[in-house]
């Protein structure tokens, strides 16, 4: 890692974690994989220091862990994607309560805080509302450690008629809808490993085959899958897992024994993927508002999923760039499309080998049916005049047409004209001809013709359903937008026309569609430091490669002078590159040919950089503001202090304290639209 990433990602967990936590992670990060004494040895703690801080930063996901079978020795490892998603918290959190409800934010804001928490733990944190002759006495306690953060009582509407708080089952009812949207998941073992243990104990696991030398290429291509396959199935389940949590029933199920019940037990079942463990808790059965419940079992670990939040924020930037390129309507069925999407899309970036970009068939690409999009968009009224229609024949195409381009046309229509006219009058005798041997048969007329056109053709009018015609109105509103999706340049989406055995798709490419979000950002980043004119010259050097100062002077149309200056700043603030061809062996600079180049990639690492050192300043800033009134903030933060400020703070405490909040609010602020770039540049 680089220095202003190790720096970033020490301040963020110094900032959550406290001092001790945060020297342990810097020095992994520093000096890489680390045992307990090599910890002892860089860190200068105690053990006990020591222990307690990798507890910590192990509870949270912050360092991985992987013991050696051979000498026994257990090694430590930072994960620094963890710690650099701690700026993302507020933004998960505001998601979850925009989709979920206010409740279902108050849960993932808990798991945020405690890293990974047992579903039964969870139940305990909170008081239930449970009936008073089936309260189960453990049910009140709160968590074992006096020191923890205390749970909100997050109220949610429609969990109570009485507003008492939050019940078991408006618990295991978010859970479910959580896991079934993906953004928490099962902890499993693999989860505290790094990609490189994983990805021994799957060789392990798999062995590599013994290749033929005729099937060498193909053995080795599966063996790959088959090792990515595991991969893939550790971090994010597999696909029995997956298929365990999407049809969990909702139904309303009895508990395994209800000592209070005289209803029969429920029949255990015996496996369950999703937790590895048998199913059936002991409990007590309750009455609710809600008919339809689902259970989780106590034992099943959760944790945040920062790949599928990812995802999110990914669809979330190609809706914007949707709307900005053609409208808010044709935006919002964009939407909806990538939202069907987002439960198949496990992470942003794939890990398997890919084929050739420009060999890809569109039919393997992500896609949903123009059916499904249908049944989502009930409501289309507001898409179907969204989009104009002009008449054909008042629309005269002409007037963008060059004027020299105009006369030519009109010249090759005259020449063709006169031909035309030609060829007639040399046909008009031949017709003459025919047209009285056929005199004597035109005043035959067939039975079909005599008939009245209603009567000579059969009618194709059928009597449609209301539902058909709901249906088919969708169908008619929501094609223009998805046409126009796929017309675009960006080609936000991929048109599969419908066959005899396949319904109409449309599909997505999502690798491309980050690569145009990396060159929009990279662009508009040229352009807000250097000028619309640097901004011509790095379109120019990505579409022609290597020029000299020469040939971008004659396709830039900008003087030399100005050139050099653009190319010149640039290149300081690492860019472009530039290279020196010598023309001789004396490599005189005045027999020197210059070339300079633009590369994306190095391009994307410079911004990167240097959005790691502006959010790691501007935590040092907000650091030092709350330092200046940390008094006064303490005193507000008093709980006989809060909602009663006018009492016991002064006019001074109250106006210092507003402005803090003020700074703080603009700097916490930018640091969000700076993480937004990161997303762009790194995860997406």
């Amino acid at each position: 890692m680089s220095k202003n990433a190790t720096d970033l990602c020490t301040l963020l967990v110094d900032e959550i974690y406290g001092e001790l936590a945060s020297r342990v992670f810097k020095e992994l990060l520093c000096y890489g994989r680390l045992s307990f004494l090599g910890l002892l040895h860089h860190t200068g703690l105690t053990s006990r220091q020591l222990r307690h801080s990798l507890t910590v930063l192990v509870q949270q996901h912050l360092v991985y862990w992987a013991t050696s079978a051979e000498d026994n020795i257990t090694l430590y490892e930072a994960n620094h994607e963890t710690s650099f998603a701690l700026v993302r918290a507020g933004k998960y959190v505001k998601f979850t309560e925009d989709r979920h409800g206010d409740f279902a934010g108050g849960v993932l804001s808990n798991l945020l805080l405690l890293g990974h928490a047992r579903v039964g733990d969870l139940a305990q944190a909170y008081e239930l509302a449970w009936p008073d002759t089936k309260r189960p006495q453990e049910a009140v306690h709160d968590l074992p450690n006096s020191n923890s953060p205390a749970i909100p009582k997050t109220k949610q509407a429609g969990t109570e008629a009485n507003n008492q708080g939050p019940t078991l089952e408006s618990l295991h009812l978010t859970l479910w809808d959580l896991l079934k949207a993906g953004t928490i998941s099962a902890v499993n073992e693999s989860h505290f490993r790094s990609d490189a243990d994983n990805r021994i104990e799957a060789e392990k696991e798999i062995p590599h085959p013994k290749l033929n030398w005729k099937f060498k290429k193909e053995e080795a291509l599966d063996w790959e899958h088959a090792i990515q396959q595991k991969l893939e199935d550790w971090r994010h389940g597999s696909k029995v897992e997956r298929n365990e949590v999407t049809s969990l029933q909702r139904g309303k199920k009895r508990l395994l024994e209800c000592p209070q019940s005289n209803n029969d037990l429920k029949r255990l079942r015996l496996y369950l993927p999703l937790t590895k463990a048998f199913i059936g808790t002991t409990g007590y059965d309750f009455d609710s508002n809600i008919s339809e419940t689902g259970y989780l079992n106590e034992n099943l670990v959760l944790r945040v999923n920062h790949d599928k939040f990812a995802v999110v924020a990914r669809n979330q930037r190609l809706v914007e760039l949707a709307e900005n390129c053609i409208g808010t309507a044709t935006s919002k069925v964009y939407a909806e499309v990538l939202r069907k999407l987002e439960a198949r899309m496990l992470q942003c970036k794939e890990t398997r080998p890919l084929e050739d970009p420009d060999e890809r068939d569109t039919n393997s690409l992500p896609h949903v049916t123009t059916h499904d999009l249908a049944a989502l968009l009930q409501d289309s009224t507001n898409f179907a005049g969204a989009i104009g229609h002009a008449d054909p024949d008042k629309v005269d195409l002409t007037v963008t047409e060059h004027p020299k381009k105009l006369r030519r046309k009109a010249s090759a229509d005259k020449d063709w004209a006169n031909e035309k006219t030609i060829v007639d009058d040399a046909s008009s005798d031949e017709d003459e001809d025919e047209n009285h041997n056929d005199s004597d048969k035109s005043d035959v007329v067939s039975d079909a013709e005599s008939l009245p056109s209603s009567l000579s053709t059969p009618s194709t009018k059928t009597t449609a359903t209301p539902l058909a015609t709901s249906k088919r109105g969708a169908f008619s509103a929501l094609r223009p937008h998805l046409l126009l999706l796929c017309e675009h340049p960006h080609r936000f989406l991929y048109h599969l026309p419908r066959t005899s055995s396949i319904p109409e798709k449309w599909a997505v490419d999502f690798s491309a569609l980050s690569a145009t979000l990396l060159d929009i950002t990279l662009t508009q980043t040229i352009s807000a430091r250097f000028g619309p004119l640097a901004t011509r010259l790095v379109n120019i050097l990505a579409a022609r490669g290597k020029l000299d100062e020469k040939t971008l002077t004659a396709l830039g149309l900008l003087n030399q002078k100005t050139m050099r200056s653009l190319l010149t700043a640039m290149h300081q603030a690492g860019y472009l590159q530039l290279q020196e061809i010598p023309r001789e062996n004396n490599r005189q600079p005045s027999r020197t040919l210059y070339l300079w180049a633009w590369d994306a990639d190095r391009a994307r690492a410079k911004l990167l950089e240097e959005c790691y050192a502006t959010i790691a300043r501007l935590v040092q800033r907000a650091r030092v503001e709350r330092e200046q009134v940390r008094e006064t903030v303490e005193k507000a933060s008093r709980t006989d202090v809060v909602g009663r400020e006018d009492e016991f703070l002064g006019e001074g405490e109250r106006r210092a304290l507003e402005e803090w909040r003020g700074r703080e609010e603009r700097i916490w602020g930018e640091v969000g639209r700076l993480d937004e770039v990161v997303g762009i540049v790194r995860d997406f």
